[in-house]
């Protein structure tokens, strides 16, 4: 696992403190949530046998229609939006009603579905009737054109009349007596002169329903039973309100944002008939006529200590949140340090072979800094031990001239005087030794000062083509054949012409020692579709390299001959041969091929554009 992953996921422990807070908490609150629910369900099941007994002693009072409360007074403008959040009664398809009351005064809103055309003023009406049980006022409003109702019969009522595409509408105020009976009728006379009769209609006659009035008596007995800091309401089973008995005192807390979102999450419920929030608790329970809800306020200093707690674990969510945010970015900071510290340890050598010993955060105090300043001062040391390496075969090879030179001398001494054949044959083996000896002190001082020495050339232009079309021919002889597929055009790269002769000099060498006897070396040059990369082949046949080898081929110092050579070999060749392709910006590659049998040896860089013309 990386390491910002890993400071991560410790980092994410450290929402474990809120969270377990948070559990410790809600488990506390269900369980005086639960003393609640519970207490609150005794009241309620002890008001429900209350008013099922008064029923029983009383008359049932819990009949006829109900008039809901309105917000404000109903304008008669033919719009319903004062009577969007009452309930209707639905009298068949073709009628509804909506019955509401503000204050003491009660107003009608009907609502019938009628296509058919106005033919005569009486064909189409709406009839009230409403009253007492003592006296029945009958009220027709005859359908006429958008707008207030005009009738000279009907003064005590204010009415205004609104068409709609599948009949209309009627808002009515009724007048300002006792009503405890209403009926409502509409007649519908359609194409074919039928008669229809939609609503409270039986036999010919509008059959009056009984309207549900407030008993003062019933509010007492309510009032007496209902718990102080709750509030009781009768509903019937469309939740129309028959009384509303509200103890409570208190008024609800204006809470913060936090406790708004947070408390929802943590402890609301709304199951089994029974949902509470911060400041209430409301509990549901059906009688026979209709449904008890029961609203208990929570004690102030459950609500205080809840907002508290919520607040605390709200602010400790945060923390917890912001330190995650601070502890990812610290493994993200952390992560880059060493990464970069990685990127520039693995390109510390240059293809100059130049050791960059400078690495970042070295000057940081953390463990970083540590590990930056002992990786500097390992690649001091090897930075001083590679330039021993470098300047070892200088130093050899001056130490060891005088020694040689003294055996040289003493061997010409020695075969110049009169010896026997297998002594000269002895004193040849020395001489020749010593030869080796010289050559290989020359190879390793040449060695040491190579690289400096090819960085040091001038670059120019030159053409590769116009190279290998000069130098091929050269290496043509009796023993040694080469075959040149040169580009169809000049091949312009950067370099040194001197160099690249070298380079070719080293690699064809290579080639003609390990082909199979009289057979040619191919070299090919080529320039791709783009005109932007060229790329050099030379290839014999031949055994091939074994793969485990393929990689150090163009080490210094590394030979991998079969055969015994009459030359000596230090296996840097390949090496020296690296060295000018680094300098040319271009890259040297060697692999084996199958068929044929051989090796081939690829040179890649880039095509230059052609130089333009001196003047």
């Amino acid at each position: 696992m990386k390491l910002k992953w890993q400071i991560g996921t410790i980092a994410l422990l450290s929402l474990s403190f809120p969270i377990l807070m948070w559990i410790t908490l809600s488990r506390l609150n269900i369980s005086y949530q639960q003393n609640l629910l519970t207490t609150g369900q005794q009241q309620t099941q002890v008001l429900g046998n209350s008013i099922e007994q008064y029923l029983i002693d009383y008359d049932n009072h819990f009949t006829g229609l109900i008039a809901q409360p309105l917000t404000t007074t109903a304008q008669l403008n033919g719009l319903s939006d004062e009577w969007q959040e009452l309930p209707t009664y639905d009298l068949g398809d073709h009628l509804q009603f909506r019955l509401g009351k503000y204050k003491q005064q009660l107003y009608l809103w009907v609502s019938v579905k009628d296509s058919s055309l106005l033919i005569k003023p009486d064909q189409d009406r709406l009839t009230i009737a409403f009253g007492d049980a003592d006296h029945i006022n009958v009220k027709h409003i005859n359908r006429q054109a958008e707008g207030m109702v005009s009738n000279p019969q009907n003064k005590s009522l204010k009415a205004y009349w609104h068409e709609i595409a599948d009949g209309y509408t009627v808002e009515i105020q009724l007048p300002a007596t006792t009503i405890t009976r209403l009926g409502i009728v509409a007649t519908d006379t359609n194409y074919a002169n039928q008669i229809n009769h939609y609503g409270h209609y039986a036999q010919n006659n509008i059959q009056l329903q009984a309207v549900f009035n407030h008993n003062q008596q019933w509010y007492q007995r309510l009032q007496q039973i209902t718990p102080d800091n709750g509030r009781l309401l009768l509903t019937d089973n469309q939740n129309r309100q028959y009384y509303e008995i509200n103890k409570i005192t208190a008024k609800e807390t204006n809470n913060d944002w936090l406790t708004t979102v947070l408390y929802p999450l943590i402890f609301a419920t709304n199951n089994n008939g029974v949902s509470h929030d911060l400041d209430h608790q409301i509990i549901q329970q059906a009688f026979s006529g209709g449904q008890i809800t029961l609203t208990l306020a929570h004690p102030p200093a459950h609500r205080s200590l809840i907002r508290t707690f919520i607040q605390t674990i709200g602010w400790l969510f945060g923390i917890a949140f912001l330190l995650l945010l601070l502890f990812l970015s610290y493994a993200m900071l952390l992560a880059w340090r060493i990464r970069r510290l990685s990127r520039q340890l693995r390109h510390v050598l240059d293809d100059t072979g130049t050791i960059h010993k400078q690495l970042p955060s070295m000057k940081a105090a953390d463990e970083v800094g540590d590990l930056s300043r002992d990786l500097h001062q390992l690649l001091a040391q090897i930075d001083q031990y590679t330039d021993y390496l470098k300047q070892l075969g200088s130093r050899l090879s001056h130490e060891m001239k005088t020694p040689i030179g003294i055996i040289q001398s003493s061997l010409d001494n020695v075969s110049t005087s009169q010896l026997s054949t297998e002594q000269q044959e002895f004193i040849k083996r020395a001489v020749k030794a010593n030869h080796r000896l010289k050559f290989i002190l020359n190879q390793l001082s040449s060695l040491s000062q190579l690289q400096q020495a090819i960085n040091n050339n001038e670059r120019q232009l030159f053409d590769l083509n116009g190279l290998l079309q000069e130098l091929i021919p050269a290496y043509q002889n009796q023993h040694h054949q080469i075959h040149l597929n040169s580009a169809k055009q000049a091949v312009w790269i950067d370099g040194n012409v001197d160099l690249m002769a070298q380079l070719l000099d080293k690699v064809i060498e290579n080639a003609f020692d390990f082909s199979t006897k009289q057979l040619p070396v191919t070299v090919d040059l080529s320039i791709d579709s783009n005109q932007r990369q060229f790329k050099l082949c030379i290839s014999n046949q031949g055994p091939t390299i074994p793969t485990d080898k393929l990689s150090t081929v163009f080490d210094s110092l590394h030979a991998y001959r079969t055969q015994q050579s009459q030359t000596a070999h230090l296996g840097i060749g390949l090496y020296v041969a690296q060295l000018i392709a680094r300098f040319h910006q271009a890259q040297i590659a060697i692999h084996n091929q199958y068929k044929p049998e051989g090796v081939i040896v690829t040179l890649s860089g880039s095509h230059q554009n052609k130089p333009s013309p001196s003047h």
